[in-house]
C-alpha cells in the first residue's frame, strides 16, 4: 500500500521533519535540566558565561543564534534568578557567572551529557553525532544564503 501523497510530502519536507525532530529533542532536553529549573537554551547560556566570564551580550547572542532582544529577555530572567550578572563597559554589556552558576556547572554539564547519551543510545553514536554535524552545516549554509553582503 502506498503512502498518501500529503504524508509523503511531509516526510520529504525539511521544515516538517526538523520541526518533528525538534519537538522530541526539546522535550528530552527540558527533562535533562528540570532539576535546575532551567530551559535548555538558558542552561546553555549559563554554561557559556561560566566558560567565558566577561563575554559580551553581543557575542553570546551570536553564538546562540538569538536576536539581541531575545537574549536580553534571557539575561533579565537569568540575572533575576541569580544565574549571571551584567555590567556595562562603554557600549558593551559584559556577562559574568555568579557563585550559583559556577557551583552548578557540574550539574549543567551532566544535563547535557545525559541528553546526548539519550539520543545517541537511540540513534547510535555515529548517527547522532553525524546528524548533529549535518544539521549544523545545513544551518550555516542556509544562514549564509540569507546574508545580503
Amino acid at each position: 500500500m502506498s503512502q498518501p501523497k500529503t504524508e509523503h510530502l511531509l516526510q520529504g519536507c525539511l521544515y516538517f521533519t526538523t520541526a518533528k525532530l525538534g519537538r522530541v529533542l526539546t522535550r528530552w532536553a527540558e527533562e535533562a535540566f528540570s532539576d535546575l529549573g532551567l530551559a535548555p537554551n538558558y542552561a546553555f547560556a549559563v554554561m557559556l558565561v561560566n566558560e567565558r566570564p566577561g563575554i559580551t551580550q553581543t557575542d553570546l547572542a551570536a553564538i546562540l543564534h538569538l536576536t539581541p532582544s531575545t537574549l536580553t529577555r534571557f539575561i533579565d530572567k537569568l540575572s533575576a534568578k541569580g544565574w549571571m550578572t551584567r555590567t556595562q563597559d562603554g557600549r558593551h554589556t559584559l556577562l559574568n557567572p555568579t557563585p550559583k552558576s559556577q557551583a552548578n556547572q557540574p550539574k549543567l554539564a551532566e544535563g547535557w551529557s545525559q541528553f546526548w547519551k539519550r539520543y545517541t543510545n537511540v540513534l547510535g553514536i555515529d548517527e547522532g553525532n553525524g546528524l548533529a554535524a549535518s544539521i549544523h552545516k545545513a544551518g550555516q549554509v542556509l544562514e549564509a544564503s540569507e546574508d545580503p553582503n
